[in-house]
């Protein structure tokens, strides 16, 4: 994970940077955040109740940061499913140790359900015109974490009914690690087409 799933540096922020604000209109933002259930097959066993989501789907959940190209930049999971994806992101380090991962004015997009922070641009709640305006903006750059998700569990499609059985609190790790292992498996099919699309960059101003 350390390898694939990678906190961008100066040179990569930057690449980042100029796509969410050329195309996206917002400027010095460096990826979209986002929370996402990962449903298991069966019920657990081991505090049942505790994983059941607002969908009323018995789930574990993750928390996860994207670039512009769909490549985790973030990830975190082994939550309970009645976590709400707000807790689950101060829970992180991205929230207790923002000076780790962000500079300046940088920032992150995120849904309504996050609450805004200086590192954490959030949608509106309930919003007048001008704001549903700025929602429908912010949608179209935050909507990059829920495309990136869809291709992880359409690639993985384990993680759409996780065959592992929650009987005790270690299982948790053995699901936490089964998510990961296609959280990196999916950067890495990423960066092979990052490289394509860089390379065909190249040929054409050449």
């Amino acid at each position: 994970m350390p390898q694939f799933v990678v906190w961008p540096d100066g040179e990569r922020k930057a690449v980042i940077k100029r796509h969410f604000k050329e195309v996206l209109g917002f400027p010095n933002c460096i990826g979209a955040v986002d929370g996402v259930p990962f449903i298991l097959y069966s019920a657990p066993s081991w505090q049942p109740a505790a994983f059941i989501n607002r969908k009323c789907s018995y789930a574990i959940g993750g928390t996860g940061v994207c670039d512009h190209l769909g490549r985790f930049t973030f990830f975190s999971t082994g939550y309970i499913g009645s976590m709400q994806d707000s807790l689950a992101y101060r829970k992180t380090p991205l929230f207790r140790r923002p000076e780790r991962f962000f500079q300046g004015s940088e920032y992150l997009v995120a849904d309504a359900d996050y609450a805004l922070i200086m590192t954490v641009i959030a949608r509106f709640r309930n919003p007048n015109n001008n704001e549903a305006k700025f929602n429908s903006y912010l949608g179209q750059a935050r909507v990059k974490i829920e495309h990136a998700f869809g291709m992880l569990k359409m690639k993985f499609q384990s993680l759409q009914n996780l065959p592992i059985t929650i009987e005790k609190k270690r299982d948790m790790d053995k699901a936490s690690s089964w998510i990961i292992a296609c959280v990196v498996l999916h950067n890495f099919i990423r960066q092979d087409i990052e490289e394509e699309l860089v390379h065909d960059e190249v040929r054409y101003q050449i």
